[in-house]
């Protein structure tokens, strides 16, 4: 077995697998209707079409206990305290997904695939956080370099 399959099956484990389902909104390059042209400006909406798609994922939080110290730029421990640096997300390698693109959090439980809530109707699985992609990096698991997840950093602000 491959770690690809591995990990799949780590996500859809029906006794509490490490995964919970995230929309992957990834924008095309196709500029949407609210582009224009002339000013080279989105206005009410995104510059760019999207796809949303919903996935399982495995989330990680990242902590950091350095700080840089501004004067001098070098890193020092205050106290044994903590500091958020990002959110990692794993997801399987045939997600689409690119730099810049987003990732909402979803509360919902359920290990069925839920529908969104966008318009806070009340009908579905509630968006709770939004966050922009930094960084994505394809692991290659077996002998054919074939990649078996991809890694997802995102900004640890809320985007939304």
């Amino acid at each position: 077995m491959t770690f690809a399959q591995d990990f799949n099956e780590m996500l859809e484990d029906d006794e509490g697998g490490i995964g919970q389902w995230i929309v992957v909104r990834h924008f095309t390059e196709v500029h949407s209707r609210f582009w224009n042209e002339q000013t080279k400006e989105a206005v009410g909406g995104p510059p760019f079409e999207y796809v949303d798609t919903v996935v399982l994922a495995a989330k990680q939080t990242a902590f950091s206990p350095a700080r840089p110290d501004s004067r001098t730029g070098l890193t020092h421990l205050e106290n044994a305290q903590t500091i958020l640096t990002d959110f990692r997300y794993f997801l399987r390698a045939d997600v689409t997904i690119k730099e810049d693109d987003e990732i909402f959090d979803l509360e919902y439980l359920g290990r069925e695939k839920p529908t969104v809530d966008y318009e806070g109707t009340g009908t579905g699985a509630k968006i709770i956080a939004k966050f922009k992609v930094k960084f994505l990096h394809g692991f290659i698991q077996g002998n054919r370099g074939e990649v078996g997840y991809k890694l997802v950093i995102t900004d640890r602000s809320n985007i939304g």
